[in-house]
C-alpha cells in the first residue's frame, strides 16, 4: 500500500475504535474495506500494465 492509504486505513481503524454508534462505526468499516479493495485493485491493474509493457511479442 501507499502512504496515503495506509494513512487513511490507521485513520478509519482509529474511528472505528472510538466511535460509540454502531451506524458509525459499521460506515467506517465499510469504507475502510472499500479503500483496501480499491488499493488491491489498484495494484493489479499496475501489475497487468506492467506485464503487457514487458511482453516482447507485442514489441
Amino acid at each position: 500500500m501507499n502512504n496515503q492509504s495506509d494513512w487513511l486505513i490507521n485513520q478509519l481503524e482509529q474511528l472505528i475504535d472510538t466511535e460509540t454508534s454502531y451506524e458509525k462505526r459499521a460506515f467506517w468499516y465499510g469504507l475502510k474495506t472499500t479503500v483496501k479493495q480499491q488499493q488491491s485493485r489498484m495494484q493489479q491493474i499496475q501489475a497487468e500494465i506492467d506485464g503487457q509493457l514487458w511482453n516482447h511479442e507485442q514489441w
